[in-house]
């Protein structure tokens, strides 16, 4: 067979518009899927390959690159309850480098793996609350910077999230407490 248009209607109630090749999607197409969701961009083999977008019947919307039909490279996913991401995928999870804008307005930019914050990166809060540091598992963990909105400021260690080890606690006034934090307390 060689190339050409056309639309296909499968059994299920999906629907392909666009190139064939060799009786395989491949070229520029749009696929409807029957529970309505939408993809549209470069087929290869059957599958989304390079720039496309995918519609989510949620409503979810991915922009972005494809690799046999999973996200990967860059793109922007917008998900129906208002929060986004934009970065780096790989086999169809959020890795590498990246930007998420949570639902409440919070924003995290650094480095995920399979979706979870991981590695170097800051968290900015909608009260103006900043931590530039590690993350491990989603949380703060390791060295990081936590500067308040009021001024305040601790550089230091982190564990499970929480102030935790060694580290230095500044107050607006250049005032210092300097010691051993644990679950987000100092140590007397």
């Amino acid at each position: 067979m060689k190339h050409y248009n056309g639309k296909y209607e499968f059994v299920d109630g999906d629907l392909y518009v666009g190139s064939w090749d060799n009786n395989e999607m491949t070229g520029k197409g749009k696929y409807q899927f029957s529970n309505g969701g939408v993809c549209e961009g470069n087929f290869l083999n059957g599958k989304l390959n390079g720039q496309g977008i995918f519609i989510f019947s949620n409503g979810d919307r991915y922009d972005g690159t494809f690799n046999n039909g999973k996200r990967d490279g860059f793109g922007t996913l917008i998900l129906s309850d208002g929060s986004s991401y934009i970065g780096e995928w790989k086999e169809d999870k959020i890795n590498g480098q990246g930007k998420y804008t949570f639902l409440n307005g919070n924003e995290y930019e650094g480095m995920f793996v399979n979706g979870i914050m991981e590695g170097k990166g800051s968290y900015s809060f909608t009260n103006g609350n900043l931590y530039i540091g590690e993350f491990v598992e989603g949380k703060r963990e390791g060295l990081g910077v936590f500067t308040y909105s009021n001024g305040n400021k601790y550089v230091g260690e982190f564990k499970n999230g929480n102030m935790e080890g060694q580290g230095t606690f500044t107050y607006p006034n250049g005032d210092k407490r300097v010691g051993v934090w644990e679950n987000g307390k100092p140590i007397e």
